[in-house]
């Protein structure tokens, strides 16, 4: 089993990293860093063109540094490509139960849906699960509280999903399903609780707590409900239309990227 890490050698990523080591322990699991040259994960120069290419020996220094200090085995890549395309072929070449990138702190004066665009390119290309970390997130390994965002419709988890949902079944976390209801309608997590068992994303067995939120926004409610529960890692499924389509951007799931606080695992599902 694999988990693909991407890397620009930020403190970002190299955040991200060191959660994905420690869930490649748990997973029994090799990790790829790979490093894509002439192309920043979240960077704002990247839209400027003027970054600064590192050479390659500074490259291999950089992903000796970093393999050093894993826990796991590790295999090292650098390549010349665009993001999501580099990843697109990491992917297909690895087959990895999980795509894991760091997502910078918010600094001002960078807008918002820069900090995004690596993350939103990579789910127009990969119906693979992907593994959002923020900068400033606390990571503690395994999770001990998980909350699952669920809305009142049925789902399907694709099976490239099914290496980490073992995973999950295995955590001996608190798991709370978050369900976001406009104010004036009913913020039950009934249903949703319900389709969350039968996706199978949860055992059949599991007693998972409900929290219902009301509130104008789902991505903000979310949020909300994760922080009022503790959670320490956020659950979310993705719709394929949304994975696949050009719209991302105004979706439920793109607001999620950009304001959690929370390492955010998105799970692709059928439509």
């Amino acid at each position: 089993m694999h988990l693909l890490v991407l890397t620009d050698f930020s403190p970002a990523a190299d955040h991200a990293l060191a959660y994905a080591d420690a869930l490649a322990v748990q997973l029994r699991a090799t990790l790829v860093l790979l490093h894509v040259q002439r192309t920043s994960l979240f960077d704002p120069e990247a839209l400027t063109g003027s970054l600064s290419p590192l050479s390659e020996g500074e490259i291999a220094t950089a992903l000796l540094q970093r393999r050093e200090k894993l826990s796991v085995p590790v295999v090292t890549e650098a390549t010349v490509a665009r993001v999501a395309e580099a990843a697109a072929a990491g992917v297909r070449r690895y087959q990895p139960a999980l795509l894991v990138l760091g997502r910078p702190a918010a600094t001002k004066g960078s807008p918002e849906v820069v900090a995004q665009t690596t993350a939103l390119k990579l789910l127009g290309h990969l119906p693979c699960p992907l593994l959002v970390v923020p900068e400033s997130a606390p990571t503690p390994m395994p999770p001990q509280c998980v909350g699952i965002a669920a809305d009142n419709q049925p789902f399907s988890l694709l099976p490239q999903a099914n290496a980490i949902i073992a995973w999950l079944h295995q955590l001996s976390a608190r798991f709370t399903i978050l369900h976001v209801a406009e104010p004036e309608d009913n913020d039950s997590t009934t249903v949703a609780c319900q389709h969350v068992l039968e996706s199978g994303l949860l055992p059949v067995d599991s007693r998972p707590h409900h929290h219902g939120v009301r509130h104008l926004s789902m991505a903000d409610g979310i949020a909300q409900g994760a922080q009022e529960v503790k959670a320490d890692l956020l659950v979310a499924q993705v719709h394929r239309h949304t994975w696949l389509g050009d719209l991302f951007s105004h979706s439920v799931t793109a607001r999620m990227v950009q304001r959690t606080t929370l390492p955010l695992l998105l799970l692709p599902i059928n439509d």
